[in-house]
Formats: structure tokens, C-alpha cells, sequence
């Protein structure tokens, strides 16, 4: 049999990602219980390590590995991806991605203890006993006091898996970036929009509500706050309108509901995949890239007619570098260029920027990229040491 990875379920319990037994640990379940929430059936676990035990919740995608006996009671397996999420002052431990590396162990490992003092193992059932052929169960309140939080993070669907032919979902994402409103006025009639970006453990996903519902939805969102986001339409992305790698976005609508989540430290602020200045040549005209660097260089605000609508628009042309000691020209637009203050000379982090060719490699931020000064970043932080 595996040996467990004894210290292992401690380290997740802190979210210790800088100890060598944050990645991959070897664990085992003891427990597994069903538990309904609204469109079907999700397994709460808890998981030892032969000395500490704690309680977890498997992602939607698992929900068949229980049903069809892959994951028992007692199996052991090696931990992928996980968040340790604090509900309700209480630790879950949602579980993301595994590997079920034994399946059939006849017995728990070791004597393990709670983490929590209100937190006891389930007794074994007699042996033969099937762990998911008991009815379904209880609601989701037994699980956690706090009722609502603990059926939604039960239910959570992770945004790399959402796709057009799912029906019932809920994501916990946070708002990295907000759209100011958008409206025209053309021969079909007025209209307005917005946008925004969800950011969770796993990606982004691009969101959009039009008309009636930017009235309705427009002032619930907060950049840097984390939501609930459930009966939003799922379509293919729009590539020519947003900057996230992702296929699909969303569209809000009248049934979509959003609700307010506390503080969540286990969703990064902003997810970025930063390129070098030197490296730009190999990124072809038209793609969209992240980038840090130092601004030496403000051209000042100036003033230019915009070849497609034909209306002044303002621009302002920065230089930066970064340490591989190259430089690079990156323009900003419109209200971006108007507030931004390039005084002592900032680091700048910009997401969704793109790749133009003029006069050599040149960056352009449009509206569906963002530009951070001086953000709390070790890139940044390193940069600034440069």
C-alpha cells in the first residue's frame, strides 16, 4: 500500500503552498457522504494523511467517480489541485484534481485527529456496506451552519469547465476588471453594455450584459471582489473583443444571479503570464500579451481622429523596459491615456495588450486590457530593485 504523506493535511489546512507537501500528497479518504444541493447530488469527504484529518468537498467533475465506485471509503489518492476555502470559520478544503491511486484499502490508516475541535470522523460502517448506496441525504445546511455558503461551494463548477452544454452551474470567481458603460445609438435602435472579467483558481472567462440588464447589474459588481455566478448563458468567445484565453464567455441575463462573497485570499488577484520586451518578436501582430516593466519614457496626451468612427480620441505614448535590458513603445487610449500619471517613473504591469507592427514590435491597450501601477507583485518588486 502507498504510504501517506504524514504532515500533509496540516500544511493544507494553513494553505502552506511553500512546503514541499503542499504538491501532490498522498492521502487517504475516510469518509465520503453524500449531500444534495440544487441540480443533483455532490460528496463531501474527509481526508487524513494518518495523523490529521480534515474535511472537503470534491468538485462537480468527481460526482462520477463515487457513483461508480472508483473512490471509496479508505481509497487513497494523490491530491492535484485543491483551495482551502474558510466558510463560515471553518476550513473546507475544495478538491479540484486527483488521481485515485488505490481504490479498494481495507482499512483507515493510523489513529488521525481533527484539526478542528468540533470536527469528528464519521464511524465506519459495517463491512459490504456500499458508501453511496444510503438515500440521498441530508441538505447541505448539515454540512456548515452557514446554510447558502455551503450549498453554493458545494455545487461550484471550476471556470476552466464551463461549456455551452452545461445547464446547471455556479462559479466563485473575482471581478479583475470592470468596463465603464458602453452605448450607441444607430438606425436599429439605442443600446448599452458592459463588461466584465472572472478570475478563479483555475482561469477567466469574459462576461457581457446588455441593455435592461446593465441597469440591473452594472453597480453589483466591484473590481477585486469575489462573487457567485449562476445562470449565465455560456457562448462561443468573441475573439476580436476580449483578451482571455478562453473559448467561451458569458452573457447576463434576466435569470443570471450574482451574490456577494466575503473576503477570498485563495483567488488571485490577477492572473498574469508576463513576456519579456526581448521576447515580443516572437509573438505575431494582432495576438494579446502580458507585460511588466518600467516606464523612462511619457510622450505626453495628444490628440487623434479615430479612422473608423471618425471622432477625435486621445492616446498616450509611453516607453518601458524591463531587465532584458530592451525597450518597447506602448500606447494608451482614450480615458486610460487621459488619468494616467507617469511621475517616478512606475512600474506597470498591463494585461491584454496588443502586438502591433510599427516600425518594429509596438504595443497598443485597448478596452479590454488593464494597466496596474506599482502593483504588489515579485515581478514588479524585482523589477523595481533593477
Amino acid at each position: 500500500m502507498v504510504q501517506l504523506t504524514a504532515g500533509a493535511i496540516k500544511v493544507l489546512y494553513d494553505d502552506d503552498k511553500s512546503s514541499p507537501l503542499y504538491s501532490d500528497p498522498f492521502v487517504q479518504v475516510i469518509n465520503i457522504k453524500a449531500v444534495a444541493v440544487a441540480g443533483g447530488t455532490r460528496y463531501r469527504v474527509i481526508l487524513s494523511d494518518g495523523i490529521h484529518f480534515m474535511q472537503a468537498m470534491l468538485a462537480a467533475s468527481h460526482t462520477s467517480l463515487v457513483e461508480n465506485q472508483s473512490l471509496k471509503r479508505n481509497s487513497i489518492i494523490r491530491l492535484k489541485e485543491s483551495v482551502c476555502n474558510l466558510l463560515q470559520n471553518r476550513k473546507i478544503l475544495i478538491v479540484l484534481g486527483f488521481d485515485v491511486i488505490e481504490s479498494d484499502v481495507d482499512s483507515k490508516v493510523g489513529a488521525p485527529i481533527t484539526l478542528e475541535g468540533h470536527v469528528t470522523p464519521a464511524t465506519p460502517k459495517p463491512e459490504g456496506t456500499s458508501q453511496t448506496s444510503s438515500p440521498v441525504p441530508k441538505p447541505a445546511t448539515t454540512f456548515n451552519s452557514g446554510g447558502t455558503n455551503m450549498q453554493l461551494e458545494a455545487s461550484l463548477t471550476p471556470i476552466k469547465n464551463l461549456n455551452p452544454y452545461q445547464t446547471r452551474w455556479t462559479i466563485k470567481a473575482r471581478v479583475t476588471q470592470k468596463s465603464p458603460i458602453r452605448k450607441w445609438h444607430n438606425a436599429r435602435g439605442d443600446g448599452q453594455l458592459f463588461s466584465v472579467n472572472f478570475l478563479d483558481q483555475t482561469g477567466e472567462i469574459k462576461a457581457t450584459a446588455f441593455n435592461d440588464q446593465v441597469d440591473r447589474l452594472y453597480n453589483m459588481f466591484e473590481e477585486g471582489k469575489v462573487y457567485y455566478i449562476s445562470k449565465a448563458r455560456v457562448t462561443m468567445a468573441k475573439k476580436q473583443f476580449s483578451t482571455l484565453n478562453n473559448e467561451y464567455e458569458l452573457g447576463l441575463e434576466h435569470g443570471t444571479e450574482i451574490e456577494a462573497c466575503g473576503s477570498e485570499s485563495a483567488i488571485p488577484q490577477m492572473n498574469y503570464e508576463f513576456v519579456k520586451v526581448a521576447d515580443l518578436e516572437k509573438h505575431e501582430k494582432g495576438t494579446n500579451i502580458d507585460i511588466v516593466g518600467v516606464v523612462t519614457e511619457d510622450m505626453g496626451l495628444s490628440e487623434i481622429v479615430n479612422k473608423i468612427s471618425g471622432k477625435p480620441t486621445n492616446k498616450r505614448e509611453l516607453t518601458i523596459v524591463d531587465e532584458s535590458c530592451k525597450s518597447v513603445r506602448l500606447t494608451l487610449w482614450d480615458t486610460v491615456a487621459e488619468q494616467f500619471d507617469s511621475s517616478n517613473n512606475p512600474v506597470v504591469a498591463c494585461k491584454g495588450v496588443r502586438v502591433n507592427d510599427f516600425n518594429g514590435r509596438t504595443l497598443s491597450l485597448g478596452g479590454g486590457g488593464s494597466i496596474k501601477k506599482n502593483p504588489d507583485l515579485p515581478e514588479a518588486h524585482k523589477l523595481r530593485k533593477w
